[in-house]
C-alpha cells in the first residue's frame, strides 16, 4: 500500500476518533473519488470494519477472475475455480487436511443446490376453460433477486450545489426509476438548516439522526424521504448555494458488514428468508469462484429456526447444543459425507471465518410450556441460545430475522445489548421495474419458456407501465409477495398484460387472508403492515409451491 493512501487512512481514521463515522465517511468519498470502486470499497473495509467482512467490493464493470464483485443491484459476480488456499488456511488452520478443499467445496455446492433456486413448481391450476397451464422454467435466485433497503441512510459524498441544480440530480436518482444503490437523497448540514429553520422556509427538513454505525436512521422508506426532500426543494426559499450531504439507502448487506449482530424485522411475506438465502447463496459461489488470500471471505450458514424448536427437549440447558446441532447438520451432509468439517467449522466459528444466518424466530411457538426450569416458551428458549451463541463467538457475524410485530410483542425474546435492529422497507417502483424486467428476462431462457426473449422483454415492459399507470396496481408493487404474485399471474395469462392486473386485485384479497391479517384494502392494496411490507420480490413456499387461480391464491404463500 502506498505512502498516500496509508496517509489517507490515518486522516479519515483521525476523523473518525475526533467527529463521528458520518464526517468520515463524507470525508472519504470526498477525498477518494477518483478511486476506482474496488479500491474505495478497501479502503471503507480497512478504515470503518477493520477489514472484518472480506474483499466484497462494488463494481459496474466486468467481474475479474479470482474475485467477487458486488455490482449496483447488489449481485456479487465472478468466476468459478473453487475456494483459494486462503480460504482454506481461514477456515481449517495452518494444518489443514488433504481433501479440506474438497470438502469445503462440496459443502458449498450444496448449499447453492438448496437455495439457489425459487421452488416455484406450478404455477396455475386449470382456468374455467380446462386448459391446463405450463409449467413454470427453473427461476434462478440470483438472476430475480432486487436488493431491499433498510430505514436508514448511509453518507455518500458531500454537495455544493443551488437548488434547481440539486433537485436536477434528486430527479435523476429518483427512487422511482433505479435501484437503491444509485438513489440519493440530499440532507443539508447543520449550519444551514439552522438558517433555514430559523428563517421559517424549510422546516420540513429532519436533523440527521445518527447512529453509532454511521447510518441516517430516519424511520421511513427511502422513497418517502426522497419525496419529502423534494417538495421542500420546491416550495421553500432557498439561498443560491446549499451545502450537505447526498445520501443513499442502506442496503441490507451495508448493514450486516457494519453490525456484526444484526436483528432484521419485517412484515409476513416481506422476503426475509428470501434475503438470507440469497446472501448465503452469492457467498457461497463467490468463494467457489476463488478470492484473494487476504481477504477470505466468511463461509455462510443458513438455518430455519422453526424446525429447530420442534427438537428442543424439555430441560433448556440443551437448547444451544440443539441449535449448534441444526446449523452443523447441512454442513456435514446426509449420513455425515462430510464429517471431516465438524472441528474446523467451530474452529472457523470462534475465530470470525462464519456469517452464521437464523430465519425466522417468529416462526418459533411462543406459548408458554413446562419445562425443568420453570415455564418458558420455546421462542424465548431459542432466543437465549442465540444469546449464548453469541457469548461463544468473537468476530463471526450473525443475522436473525423475524417478523415485526412478533418480536415487539415481549422483551423476552428479543435480542439487545450489542445487537443492531433494522427494519426492512417496502419497494419503491425502481426496485418493481427492477424485478419485472428480471423476472422475465429470466422466464425466457428455458425450453419451457412461454415466451422468446423478444416477447418476454414486450410484455415486461407493458407490465411495468400498467403497474406505473393504475395506483390501485402500483400499490402492490410496495409488497415483494403481491408483486412477485402479479408476475406469476401475467407469466401464465393469455392477452394482453392488463388482464392480468385485474386478477391480482382478486388475489391479493386472498393473500391477506393466507397471512393471517384480513383483507387487503382498496382492491388489493394492504394494510397498514402489508402496504408497506418490504421485501425481495421472490416468493417461496416451504416445501411446495401454491397454485394460483387468477382470483384466489390456494393455500398459504411464502413465508417472510
Amino acid at each position: 500500500m502506498s505512502g498516500t493512501l496509508q496517509a489517507l487512512i490515518a486522516e479519515i481514521r483521525a476523523l473518525r476518533a475526533t467527529y463521528d463515522e458520518a464526517t468520515a465517511r463524507a470525508a472519504l468519498a470526498a477525498r477518494a473519488a477518483h478511486l476506482p470502486p474496488e479500491k474505495l470499497a478497501r479502503l471503507e473495509a480497512l478504515i470503518f470494519l477493520d477489514g472484518q467482512v472480506g474483499n466484497v467490493t462494488r463494481a459496474a464493470g466486468d467481474p475479474v477472475q479470482g474475485q467477487a464483485t458486488l455490482a449496483g443491484d447488489s449481485r456479487l459476480t465472478g468466476a468459478n475455480v473453487g475456494v483459494n488456499q486462503g480460504t482454506v488456511q481461514m477456515f481449517f488452520g495452518a494444518q489443514a487436511p488433504a481433501d479440506g478443499k474438497e470438502l469445503l467445496d462440496s459443502y458449498l455446492r450444496a448449499l447453492v443446490a438448496e437455495h439457489g433456486r425459487l421452488r416455484l413448481g406450478k404455477l396455475l391450476g386449470k382456468e374455467q376453460s380446462g386448459r391446463e397451464q405450463t409449467t413454470m422454467p427453473p427461476i434462478s435466485l440470483l438472476k430475480v433477486f432486487t436488493s431491499l433497503t433498510t430505514e436508514a441512510l448511509i453518507p455518500v459524498e458531500p454537495f455544493t450545489p443551488g437548488p434547481q441544480e440539486l433537485l436536477e440530480q434528486m430527479q435523476a436518482a429518483d427512487p422511482a426509476r433505479v435501484l437503491p444503490a444509485e438513489v440519493r437523497i440530499p440532507a443539508l448540514d447543520r449550519a444551514t438548516l439552522r438558517a433555514l429553520h430559523a428563517d421559517e422556509r424549510a422546516a420540513g427538513w429532519p436533523e440527521r439522526q445518527i447512529a453509532a454505525d454511521g447510518a441516517w436512521i430516519t424511520g421511513r422508506a427511502p422513497d418517502e424521504v426522497w419525496e419529502a426532500a423534494r417538495r421542500d426543494l420546491e416550495g421553500a426559499r432557498l439561498p443560491q448555494t446549499l451545502s450537505g450531504h447526498w445520501y443513499r439507502p442502506e442496503q441490507p448487506l451495508d448493514a450486516i458488514r457494519a453490525c456484526s449482530r444484526l436483528v432484521l424485522l419485517g412484515g409476513p411475506g416481506s422476503g426475509k428468508s428470501t434475503l438470507l438465502r440469497y446472501l448465503a447463496v452469492s457467498i457461497a459461489e463467490a468463494l467457489l469462484r476463488g478470492r484473494d488470500p487476504a481477504k477470505p471471505l466468511p463461509i455462510p450458514f443458513f438455518c430455519p429456526l422453526g424446525p429447530v424448536a420442534g427438537r428442543l427437549s424439555n430441560d433448556p440447558e440443551g437448547d444451544l447444543e440443539a441449535l449448534i446441532d441444526a446449523l452443523l447438520r447441512p454442513v456435514l451432509g446426509p449420513a455425515g459425507l462430510r464429517a471431516g468439517l465438524r472441528d474446523s467449522v467451530l474452529l472457523a466459528w470462534r475465530k470470525g471465518g462464519a456469517l452464521i444466518c437464523l430465519d425466522g424466530l417468529d416462526e418459533v411457538p411462543g406459548a408458554l410450556e413446562a419445562t425443568t426450569q420453570g415455564r418458558r416458551s420455546r421462542r424465548e428458549r431459542i432466543a437465549e441460545a442465540i444469546r449464548r451463541l453469541d457469548r461463544q463467538l468473537d468476530r463471526s457475524r450473525l443475522v436473525v430475522t423475524c417478523r415485526t410485530r412478533p418480536y415487539e410483542q415481549d422483551a423476552a425474546w428479543q435480542l439487545r445489548d450489542d445487537w443492531a435492529l433494522r427494519r426492512l422497507q417496502p419497494f419503491a417502483f425502481g426496485q418493481a421495474r427492477h424485478f419485472t424486467r428480471a423476472w422475465y428476462a429470466e422466464t425466457c431462457g428455458s425450453a419451457q419458456a412461454l415466451y422468446t426473449s423478444a416477447e418476454a422483454e414486450e410484455r415486461a415492459q407493458r407490465l411495468v407501465e400498467v403497474l406505473e399507470r393504475r395506483e390501485v396496481l402500483r400499490e402492490l408493487t410496495t409488497s415483494p409477495l403481491l408483486l412477485t404474485m402479479l408476475a406469476l399471474l401475467d407469466y401464465n395469462k393469455e392477452g394482453d398484460a392488463r388482464e392480468a392486473g385485474g386478477c391480482v386485485r382478486g388475489a391479493g384479497q386472498a393473500a391477506a387472508g393466507s397471512l393471517g391479517r384480513g383483507a387487503l384494502e382498496r382492491c388489493g392494496s394492504a394494510p397498514a403492515e402489508h402496504r408497506r411490507a418490504p421485501g425481495a420480490a421472490a416468493v417461496e413456499r416451504r416445501g411446495s409451491t401454491p397454485r394460483v387461480a387468477p382470483a384466489r391464491l390456494r393455500g398459504p404463500p411464502a413465508g417472510g
